[in-house]
């Protein structure tokens, strides 16, 4: 979880936005990627619906301890999880009854009639590269070599009904917002807010 000063600013805003966008509400639903900020933006959503007195119904995706305590915290009903990114979100699998495994098929399959990527209210999106036209890069770093597959971003992005992507102007030395996105991962049709350090983009 990122915890350095411009990081958490940026967590601060989206949640903010979703408030403002009117999402955050009894039975909202989201996601987050497991990047540094967009799990940030977790403890400051829990924050606000802890204020708020709201419960979620579920959050879903690659599930990390962050996602678990608001559940704990009892803030969220339950969990569906496609993939466990570290070991409390492992145990939590193991002995919680509303943490749910879920098929990859239940989550995003295209054919499906139940996807749970279509019930999603808000999507948190990670950034590696973002253009003008809200296309996003999580494949390839600034420097063009692969770091990592997709996971859920372009289809959770396709299926949420708001999609945020929060990230700094720079990292790793290069800088995340270029003049066009090369390597596409999710198209900027699916990006509502661009949420950076240095403001909000709509």
């Amino acid at each position: 979880v990122a915890e350095d000063p411009h990081s958490l600013m940026i967590a601060q805003r989206a949640a903010g936005s979703i408030a403002a966008c009117g999402h955050l509400h009894d039975g909202f639903s989201f996601q987050t990627g497991a990047g540094g900020i967009s799990l940030a933006t977790v403890a400051e959503i829990g924050t606000l619906m802890r204020d708020r007195r709201i419960t979620g119904g579920f959050i879903s995706g690659g599930i990390c301890q962050a996602h678990v305590d608001l559940v704990r915290q009892g803030l969220f009903r339950e969990i569906y999880d496609v993939q466990c990114f570290d070991q409390a979100a492992v145990e939590s699998y193991r002995t919680d009854p509303w943490h749910h495994g879920m098929s990859a098929a239940k989550y995003a399959s295209p054919d499906g009639p139940d996807a749970i990527v279509d019930k999603l209210d808000v999507m948190i999106l990670g950034v590696s590269e973002l253009d003008r036209d809200f296309n996003i890069n999580v494949t390839t770093g600034g420097d063009g070599r692969i770091i990592g597959g997709p996971g859920g971003h372009p289809d959770t992005a396709a299926g949420a009904r708001l999609r945020v992507a929060v990230t700094r102007l720079t990292g790793g030395g290069y800088p995340k917002l270029v003049n066009g996105v090369r390597t596409i991962t999710t198209p900027g049709a699916d990006v509502d807010l661009v949420v950076t350090d240095e403001g909000i983009a709509v």
